[in-house]
C-alpha cells in the first residue's frame, strides 16, 4: 500500500532571468556593453550601432557619413557614464561623447579602436585603444597618451584601479599588466608568457572580497590584490568554461557570464545554472553572455550574442525548488502543510514528502496508493494534537504518524458509499474532522470513535462543497454557487450574498478576528466583515494578477497574500492591492495549485505549483522606490520627427533639454512623445497629460505608445504637463513641463501690419490726387460754358464742336465710355484706325460728304461704334455746319451724339418675341376686348386645323360645348381677367382632342385691359396615358380582377358608411410547391383559371379581389347572415374541386378561408383584414380546404406570435443572442473531444425565452437564416480564440435548421464565416436533422458533398426520431450519428430501449460512422454507452451548457491537467468543482 524512503532527496533551486526583445518584431541584437545614464535610460552597444532603451521603446543611433554629429562607427565596443553624468561611447573608429541638448555626438580619438573606457578613483577618464592608454585633460578638452609609445599594454579589456597610484590591466591577448600611474611604468605579469602561449584571452577584472577575479577563455583566475599571484578557481563548473564576465551584485550574489549560459553563486564557491524565461517558457540557458551590469534599483542586466535580459531584484525574494521523483520528473505539488519544524507536501502522484526547511532536503518519502488513470486530488493537514499528518485523497481519508512511520486508512461510508473523489477537510479543537465533499455535502468524522455524521443539505442549496473554515463557532462553506454558513447548534444552512445575488464558485475561505477572506474561481477575492458584510471585491481592475484564486494567506506583518493561477498579489490591511508579482517582475513559476499553500510560524510562505514549490518571506518584500520624471523624447509634426535646428527653427536643441518649443502656424497635427525611463518596470506605469490653456483635466495616454497629439491650436502660449503614475496607485511623478508657443498666421505678424500701413498711405495719396484732378476738371467746365451756349440749338446727350481747319474737336457731356467716332474726316490723328463698325463706315462717310457738298441741310446717321470696353453700341450722330469762310468753305461744325443701344435692344427683343410667339409649339391667339380673335400663330392652325382667314375677327366659341358655356367663360374673363381649364374640343376635320387652355389679360399703360391672350396645348396623349394608368392601378394584370388598391378603397368606403358586410380572405393550399415544381408560368396559368372559377361562383352583389400571390378576398355587402356566408364559402371551395389542366398535367387545388363580420370583428378596414388573415391561417393550421370564422382567442395568439417575432428582430438588431457551450467527452479516455454551441436568448424585460418557443417561429418567418448566421459566426469566433490559445480540442458543433439547409447560399455562408473568423474548416461540425434531409434527399446529398469539400464535419442529429430511409442513410456523406436523448432515457429502464440504442450504435459502426450520445445524466448510462463503444458522450453528468466565460475557464483547467493519463473520465465529469 505504501513504501517509505529515508534517503535524502535534494531539491534543486531554480533561478531565472527574463529575456527581452528590443523591437515589436522581437529582433535580437548582439549586446556588447550596457550603461545606465542619469535619467534612467539604458544604453546598449551593438554591432549595428547604439540603442537607448526605456523599458518599452528603443531609439537607435548609427553612423551617417553626411551627418557630422552622428556616431563615428556602428561597432560599439564600450559605454561608460562618468561621475559627471557624461555618456562616453567607444567604437571601432574613435570615442564619442553624447550631447543631450543636440541629441548628437562629439568625436575624439578618431581613427582609434576603443577597447575600454575607465574612470580612476579621482574621476579621471581613461580610455584604452589599439595603441595606448589615453587620459582626459579637462582644461584642454582633449585626450593625451598616458604610456610611452610602443607600450605592450594595449587593447585593454579591463582596468582595475588599486589606488590613485596603481592599476591592474587585463589585455585581450597580451596578458596582465601592473601599471604605476605615478612613474608611468608598465610591468608585465610573470604569468604572461604562459597566458600568451596558451592563447588565453582576458575579458574582465572584478574585485570580490579583496581578491581579483579574472574572467578568461580558460575559466576564472583569482589573485590577491597585493601579490597578484594567479590561481584557478576551485569550482568544477568554472574550470572548463570560457568566462566572459564576473559581477558581484549589491545583495552579494555573484553572477558569471559564460559562452554557454549564466551561473550564480550565493557563497562564492557553489555555482548553479540560471534558466532563461522567454515568451512564457522556462528553458535551460545556453546563451553566449558578454557582460553583466546592475542598475540603481538592484536589477541585474545581461548582454550577449542575440541576448538582452534582466533578473529583477524582486525575484530574489521568491525561492523556487524543483523536486524530482525516481525518474527525474519534476513533481507537481498539490498540497502543503507545516508542523513545528517541518514542512509536509504531497504530489499529484500520491508521493507524501517530509521537507527540512534548513537543509532544503526531502528527508522522508511515503508513496500512497493512487489510481494513475484519473486525476487525483490531495489535501493534507497537520494534526498538532495527535502529531500526525492527515491526507485526503480520491480513495478516502488517511493519517500518517511520523513517529512510527505508519499510514492508516480511515474507511468512511456515506449512505453505504465510500468517501471518495475530491473533498476538503479541517480539524477542530476537539479533534473532530469536518469534511466538505462534492458528493456527500458536509460531514463530521471522529477519528477516535470512527463515528460519522452527515448534515442534510436543503434542496435550495447547492451541495457541491469545495472548501470550509471555522468562524466563531460556525462553519463557513464554499460551494460551486456561493458562500454558506452552517450553524452546528441549529444544524441549519444559510446563504451569504456576495455580489447582487449572482452565483460565485468559492475556492478558498480564511477567517481572522477582523476579516473574512473569500476566494472565487473567476471573480477575484472578497473581504467581508465578521458579520458577513462585503467590504471590497479585489479583482484584476484593482491590480490583482488574476481573478482565479488558488489560495489566500493572511500575514499579520505583511498583509494578505492572494495566490492566483498566474501570480501572487499582496493586499495591505484595509488598503488596496499594494503589489503583484508575476513573470514580468521575477516570479517565473506562476502556475499554482488550489489550496496548495501554507504559512509557517517563522513567517515563511510555501506555495505548491505545477513545477515544484515556491518559498518566500512576506516581510522581506523588495520594495521598489519609484523616482524620476517623465522625459520628452520626440516632437512630431505631420507625423514627421522634428530635428533640432530644422529649417523652421522649432527646436533649438533636443526637446528633452528645452523648456520651450516654438511652432509655426499650420503645424497641425503635432505630437509629443514621452516616457519614464524605468527599463525593469516600464509596464508598471501609465501616463497622464494636459495642455493648460486648452484643458485642465488630466488625460490618460495609450500605455503601449505614450504620446499626446493636438490639432488646430489657436495662436498663443500653452503649458504642456505630463506625469507618470504607478498602476498600483501609490506613486506619481512630478509633472514635466514644456511651454508651447504657437505662432500666429502670416497676416497677423508685425511685418504684415507694416504692409497694411504702407498700403493705407498709398490709398490716401491716390484719393488726394483724384481730388486735385476733379478740381482741374471743374476749371475746364467753366471755360467751356461759352462753347456750350453756342451748341444749345443742337442739344443732345453729348455735344461736340469741330473746328474743321485745326481738326480739333471739343466735346462736352462726355459719357466716358466712347472715343469720338473716327470716320476719316473727324479723326483726331491721321491714319488712325476707325472705331466705327466696318459695315456702317461707308454709310457714315457718305452722309457726311453729302452734308459737306450741300446736298443735305444737316448731317444724321445711325451706326455702331466700339466703346472703350471693346463692345459695339448704337449711336445717333447728328450735326450741322455752323460757320463758313468767304469762299463758303466749312470752318466749324457742331452736333450731338446719342446712345440708342437700349432702343435698339428693345426693338430686337420685340422682334425676337414676335418670332417666338409665331414659332412656339403651343397654340396662341389674341382676343380683343369684345372677345374677337385678332391674331393667331402657326401652332394654332396646326393643332385645330383652322387657318388664319377662317378664325380672324370671329368671336370666341367652343364647338363641343353649348353657347352658354362660351358666354360663362367670357363673363369670367370680364370680371376676373383670367380663365384656366382643360377642355374637350373638335378639330376642323371633326376629330376630338383634349386641350389645356389659359387665357390672360393684356394691360395698357393706363392699367386697363386692352386685349386677352390665350395659350393652349394638345394634351390628348397625356389624357389617354392617365386613363390607362388609372386602369392599371385598380386592376390585376394577370387575372383582370380588381387588385388590392381597389379593395382598400372599396372596403374603406363600406367602413366609413358603416355598412354591415362580411369579408372572406382565401388562400390556395400548397401553391408554393406547385410554383416551385412546375415553374412560375404554370403557376400564373393556374391563378388565371382559379380566378375565373371563383368569379363565376360569387353572387352578383359580391366583389372578388386578388390581393396578391395566391391570396383573394370577397366582399359581401349588406349581409352578416352566417348561413348565407357559409354557403358562399362552401361554394368557393366547391368551385375548385374539379381538376385544372396545367402544363399537360391535371392539378387539384384547395383553399383555406378566413371570415370576419363588420362591425362584430373589427372597426377599421385594416383591423378586419388582419383578423381575416388570422382566421385564414388558423384554417390552414387545421388542415387544407377549411373555412374558419374569426374569434378573439385567435387574435391573442396572433398578437403573441407577433410580439415574439418583434422580440426576435430586436434581438438580431441588438445582437442579444448568446451562445452556451456543452462539452463532449471521449468515453474511452474521458478527455474533452469537442463541444456543441447552443443558442440562448435572455430579454432584459421578459427574461429568458426558451429556444423551443422562438426557434419554430423563426423557422416559419425566415428569421432562422439570420439567427443561424449569428450562431455560426459567434461559434467560429469563440473556437478560433480558443484554438489560438492552444485550448481547442475536437470540433465545435453548430445546429443547422431545415430552412437553413434548404437555402442555396448555405455553403457560401459557411465559407464567409470561416474566412471572417480565420477558423480552419476541420474544426467545424454541422448537425443536421433527419427532417432537413428527407424533404429532398438527392439535393441534400449534393449540398453535403459541397460542405465536405470545404472541410466541414457533418453529423446527423436526433437520429431515430425522423423517417429517414436506410438506403439514403447509406448514401448520405455524413461522419457522425447523434443518438437522441429520448432513447438514452430508456437505456436503464427497459431492455427494449437498451437494444434500440445498441442497434443504432451497431448500425453506425457498420456504416463506418462515429456515434455521439446526448442527454447522459447518470453514471449507469455512461457505463452502458461505454460498453457499447459509443465514442462520444454529452450530458449533464459531465457538464451543463456554460456561457463563453465559464467555458473558457473550463478549457484553461483542462489545459492545466495536461499531465493526466488518458483514463481520467470521472475527473472530467467534475469540471464544475474546478
Amino acid at each position: 500500500m505504501l513504501w517509505a524512503s529515508a534517503l535524502p532527496t535534494f531539491a534543486d533551486e531554480v533561478i531565472h532571468y527574463q529575456k527581452l526583445s528590443l523591437s515589436e518584431q522581437r529582433e535580437q541584437s548582439d549586446v556588447l556593453d550596457i550603461a545606465e545614464d542619469a535619467d534612467g535610460y539604458l544604453w546598449l552597444g551593438t554591432f549595428q550601432g547604439l540603442i537607448r532603451y526605456d523599458g518599452t521603446a528603443t531609439t537607435r543611433y548609427t553612423h551617417h557619413r553626411e551627418q557630422a554629429g552622428s556616431l563615428s562607427n556602428n561597432f560599439v565596443r564600450a559605454i561608460h557614464k562618468d561621475s559627471a553624468d557624461r555618456l562616453w561611447i567607444g567604437t571601432q573608429n574613435g570615442l564619442n561623447q553624447y550631447s543631450p541638448n543636440s541629441d548628437s555626438f562629439n568625436h575624439y580619438l578618431e581613427q582609434k579602436v576603443i577597447w575600454g573606457i575607465f574612470e580612476s578613483p579621482n574621476g579621471t577618464l581613461t580610455v584604452s585603444t589599439n595603441d595606448n592608454l589615453y587620459q582626459w585633460h579637462a582644461t584642454e578638452r582633449q585626450f593625451k597618451p598616458l604610456l610611452p609609445e610602443g607600450t605592450s599594454a594595449i587593447e585593454l579589456k579591463s582596468l582595475h584601479f588599486v589606488d590613485q597610484q596603481r592599476a591592474i590591466a587585463a589585455s585581450y591577448e597580451n596578458g596582465i599588466f601592473d601599471i604605476d600611474l605615478a612613474s608611468l611604468t608598465v610591468t608585465p605579469h610573470r604569468a604572461n608568457e604562459e597566458l600568451t602561449a596558451a592563447r588565453i584571452q582576458l575579458y574582465q577584472i572584478t574585485e570580490i572580497e579583496n581578491e581579483l577575479w579574472f574572467a578568461s577563455s580558460a575559466g576564472i583566475y583569482v589573485a590577491e590584490t597585493s601579490t597578484t599571484e594567479l590561481r584557478k578557481h576551485s569550482s568544477d563548473k568554472l574550470a572548463s568554461q570560457s568566462i566572459r564576465s564576473v559581477f558581484k551584485a549589491a545583495n552579494g550574489n555573484i553572477w558569471v557570464g559564460t559562452e554557454k549560459g549564466l551561473l550564480i553563486s550565493r557563497d562564492q564557491a557553489n555555482f548553479i545554472n540560471v534558466k532563461q524565461f522567454y515568451n512564457g517558457e522556462s528553458t535551460v540557458d545556453s546563451a553566449f553572455v558578454y557582460l553583466i551590469k546592475e542598475d540603481v534599483y538592484g536589477n541585474v542586466w545581461f548582454g550577449g550574442r542575440g541576448l538582452f535580459g534582466v533578473h529583477h531584484a524582486s525575484a530574489d525574494m521568491f525561492r523556487q525548488y524543483q523536486i524530482a521523483d525516481d525518474h527525474s520528473t519534476n513533481l507537481n505539488i498539490q498540497a502543503v502543510t507545516v508542523s513545528e519544524h517541518s514542512v509536509w507536501m504531497i504530489s499529484d502522484t500520491g508521493l507524501l514528502m517530509h521537507w527540512d526547511p534548513l537543509t532544503k532536503q526531502v528527508v522522508e518519502r511515503i508513496a500512497l496508493e493512487s489510481n494513475r488513470s484519473i486525476a487525483n486530488h490531495y489535501r493534507i493537514k497537520y494534526d498538532t494534537i495527535r502529531q500526525q499528518v492527515w491526507i485526503g485523497s480520491d480513495t478516502g481519508l488517511y493519517s500518517y504518524s511520523p513517529a512510527n512511520q505508519q499510514l492508516k486508512h480511515h474507511p468512511i461510508l456515506v449512505a453505504e458509499q465510500p468517501l471518495s473523489r475530491e473533498f476538503d477537510f479541517k480539524l477542530d479543537g476537539d479533534g473532530h474532522i469536518w469534511i466538505a465533499s462534492k458528493h456527500h455535502g458536509l460531514l463530521r468524522y471522529s477519528p477516535n470513535t470512527s463515528a460519522l455524521k452527515q448534515f442534510q443539505t436543503p434542496q435550495n442549496i447547492d451541495g457541491n462543497f469545495n472548501t470550509l473554515e471555522f468562524h466563531h463557532g460556525e462553519i463557513l462553506i464554499g460551494s460551486e454557487t456561493g458562500l454558506l454558513v452552517f450553524s452546528p447548534e441549529q444544524q441549519s444552512f444559510s446563504q451569504i450574498d456576495l455580489d447582487d445575488g449572482d452565483s460565485r464558485w468559492i475556492t478558498k475561505i480564511i477567517a481572522t478576528e477582523s476579516s473574512i477572506w473569500v476566494g472565487s474561481l473567476l471573480h477575484g477575492a472578497y473581504r467581508l466583515t465578521p458579520t458577513f458584510e462585503l467590504e471590497q471585491n479585489f479583482n484584476t481592475e484593482d491590480g490583482l494578477v488574476d481573478n482565479g484564486i488558488c489560495d489566500i494567506i493572511v500575514d499579520r506583518k505583511a498583509g494578505t497574500w492572494v495566490i492566483t493561477n498566474f501570480g501572487i498579489s499582496n493586499i495591505a490591511d484595509k488598503g488596496s492591492v499594494a503589489r503583484s508579482f508575476q513573470s514580468n517582475n521575477g516570479l517565473h513559476n506562476a502556475e499554482f495549485n488550489h489550496k496548495a499553500s501554507s504559512f509557517s510560524e517563522s513567517g515563511l510562505i510555501y506555495a505548491g505549483g505545477l513545477d515544484g514549490i515556491v518559498v518566500f518571506d512576506g516581510s522581506e518584500v523588495v520594495e521598489t522606490n519609484y523616482s524620476g520624471q517623465v522625459q520628452l523624447t520626440q516632437l512630431r509634426v505631420f507625423n514627421q520627427i522634428v530635428k533640432a535646428n530644422d529649417e523652421h527653427k522649432r527646436l533649438s536643441a533636443n526637446i528633452q533639454a528645452l523648456p520651450t518649443v516654438n511652432l509655426i502656424h499650420g503645424d497641425s497635427p503635432f505630437t509629443l512623445e514621452f516616457s519614464l525611463p524605468y527599463p525593469a518596470h516600464a509596464n508598471n506605469f501609465k501616463y497622464a497629460y494636459r495642455l493648460l490653456g486648452l484643458e485642465d483635466n488630466w488625460l490618460i495616454s495609450d500605455e503601449s505608445k505614450p504620446r499626446a497629439t493636438y490639432t488646430n491650436l489657436s495662436p498663443g502660449q500653452f503649458d504642456f504637463e505630463v506625469k507618470a503614475l504607478s498602476k498600483d496607485g501609490l506613486w506619481e511623478s512630478e509633472p514635466t513641463r514644456l511651454t508651447i508657443n504657437m505662432a500666429p498666421p502670416l497676416w497677423r505678424t508685425p511685418p504684415a501690419y507694416l504692409g497694411y500701413a504702407i498700403v493705407l498711405i498709398i490709398i490716401m495719396m491716390l484719393l488726394a490726387k483724384q481730388r486735385q484732378a476733379r478740381q482741374e476738371q471743374q476749371q475746364k467746365v467753366i471755360k467751356s460754358e461759352e462753347r456750350l451756349k453756342l451748341s444749345l440749338w443742337g442739344s443732345g446727350d453729348e455735344l461736340w464742336d469741330w473746328h474743321i481747319q485745326t481738326g480739333k474737336i471739343y466735346r462736352s457731356n462726355i459719357w466716358g465710355l466712347l472715343e469720338f467716332p473716327h470716320d476719316g474726316r473727324r479723326s483726331p490723328q491721321k491714319g488712325q484706325q476707325s472705331n466705327i463698325h466696318p459695315r456702317d463706315l461707308k454709310r457714315v462717310q457718305q452722309a457726311l460728304n453729302n452734308h459737306f457738298d450741300g446736298n443735305t441741310s444737316f448731317y444724321e446717321a445711325t451706326y455702331r461704334v466700339r466703346n472703350k470696353s471693346a463692345e459695339w453700341i448704337w449711336i445717333l450722330d447728328r450735326g450741322k455746319i455752323v460757320e463758313r469762310d468767304v469762299e463758303n468753305a466749312p470752318l466749324r461744325m457742331t452736333g450731338t451724339i446719342k446712345d440708342i443701344s437700349k432702343l435698339k435692344q428693345a426693338e430686337e427683343r420685340l422682334t425676337l418675341f414676335a418670332r417666338s410667339v409665331a414659332n412656339i409649339s403651343d397654340g396662341v391667339f389674341i382676343l380683343s376686348r369684345r372677345f374677337r380673335i385678332v391674331e393667331i400663330n402657326e401652332a394654332f392652325s396646326s393643332i385645330t386645323g383652322f387657318g388664319k382667314s377662317q378664325v380672324l375677327n370671329r368671336s370666341l366659341r367652343f364647338r363641343s360645348y353649348p353657347d352658354a358655356f362660351s358666354e360663362q367663360v367670357k363673363m369670367r374673363l370680364a370680371k376676373q381677367g383670367r380663365w384656366v381649364g382643360e377642355l374637350e374640343e373638335l378639330r376642323a376635320d371633326g376629330q376630338q382632342f383634349f386641350l389645356e387652355l389659359t387665357i390672360d389679360p393684356i394691360h395698357s399703360e393706363e392699367g386697363d385691359i386692352s386685349h386677352f391672350v390665350g395659350v393652349f396645348s394638345d394634351i390628348t396623349r397625356r389624357k389617354q396615358t392617365e386613363q390607362e394608368l388609372h386602369r392599371l392601378s385598380v386592376e390585376d394584370t394577370l387575372t383582370k380582377l380588381p387588385n388590392r388598391s381597389w379593395f382598400q378603397a372599396e372596403h374603406h368606403k363600406l367602413v366609413e358608411k358603416r355598412t354591415r358586410h362580411a369579408l372572406m380572405v382565401l388562400d390556395l393550399d400548397n401553391f408554393k410547391k406547385i410554383n416551385d415544381s412546375l415553374g412560375h408560368v404554370a403557376g400564373d396559368e393556374l391563378l388565371r383559371q382559379v380566378s375565373i372559377r371563383l368569379n363565376h361562383c360569387t353572387r352578383q352583389q359580391d366583389t372578388l379581389f386578388r390581393l396578391g400571390g395566391d391570396e383573394y378576398a370577397v366582399l359581401m355587402e349588406n349581409t352578416t347572415d352566417v348561413n348565407t356566408i357559409t354557403r358562399a364559402a362552401k361554394s368557393l371551395q366547391k368551385s375548385l374541386e374539379a381538376p385544372f389542366s396545367i402544363a399537360s398535367r391535371e392539378l387539384v387545388v384547395t383553399c383555406s378561408v378566413g371570415i370576419v363580420l363588420y362591425p362584430l370583428d373589427g372597426e377599421t378596414s385594416e383591423e378586419l383584414l388582419r383578423n381575416a388573415d388570422t382566421a385564414m391561417y388558423h384554417a390552414k393550421s387545421q388542415g387544407s380546404n377549411r373555412y374558419v370564422f374569426f374569434s378573439s382567442q385567435m387574435n391573442q395568439s396572433a398578437m403573441h406570435q407577433l410580439h415574439l417575432e418583434s422580440l426576435l428582430r430586436q434581438a438580431i438588431r441588438d445582437d442579444s443572442f448568446q451562445l452556451h457551450y456543452q462539452p463532449k467527452f471521449s468515453s474511452v479516455t474521458g478527455e474533452l473531444d469537442g463541444m456543441e454551441a447552443l443558442i440562448r436568448l435572455h430579454h432584459p424585460e421578459h427574461g429568458p425565452i426558451s429556444p423551443g418557443e422562438f426557434i419554430p417561429l423563426a423557422e416559419e418567418n425566415g428569421l432562422i437564416i439570420e439567427i443561424g448566421d449569428i450562431v455560426l459566426r459567434k461559434a467560429c469566433f469563440a473556437a478560433e480564440s480558443w484554438r489560438r490559445q492552444g485550448l481547442m480540442r475536437g470540433r465545435i458543433a453548430v445546429n443547422v435548421s431545415a430552412r437553413q439547409f434548404s437555402s442555396p447560399s448555405l455553403p457560401d455562408r459557411i465559407k464567409r464565416a470561416l474566412d471572417l473568423t480565420g477558423l480552419p474548416a476541420h474544426y467545424l461540425e454541422l448537425e443536421l436533422t433527419e427532417g432537413a434531409l428527407i424533404a429532398d434527399p438527392e439535393g441534400a446529398i449534393e449540398v453535403m458533398k459541397v460542405m465536405q469539400e470545404i472541410g466541414v464535419h457533418i453529423s446527423l442529429d436526433d437520429f431515430g426520431t425522423g423517417y429517414s430511409s436506410l438506403a439514403y442513410l447509406q448514401r448520405f456523406p455524413i461522419d457522425t450519428l447523434k443518438i437522441d436523448q429520448t432513447f438514452i432515457r430508456n437505456l436503464t429502464t427497459s431492455q427494449s430501449g437498451r437494444n434500440m440504442v445498441a442497434s443504432i450504435v451497431s448500425l453506425a459502426h457498420n456504416l463506418d460512422l462515429s456515434v455521439v450520445a446526448e442527454g447522459v445524466e447518470t453514471e449507469e448510462e455512461r457505463d452502458i454507452l461505454t460498453e457499447m463503444n459509443c465514442e462520444l458522450l454529452q450530458g449533464y453528468l459531465m457538464s451543463r451548457p456554460l456561457n463563453e466565460t465559464d467555458f473558457s475557464a473550463f478549457l484553461h483547467i483542462q489545459q492545466h491537467q495536461h499531465e493526466l493519463s488518458p483514463q481520467q473520465y470521472p475527473a472530467q465529469r467534475d469540471f464544475q468543482a474546478e
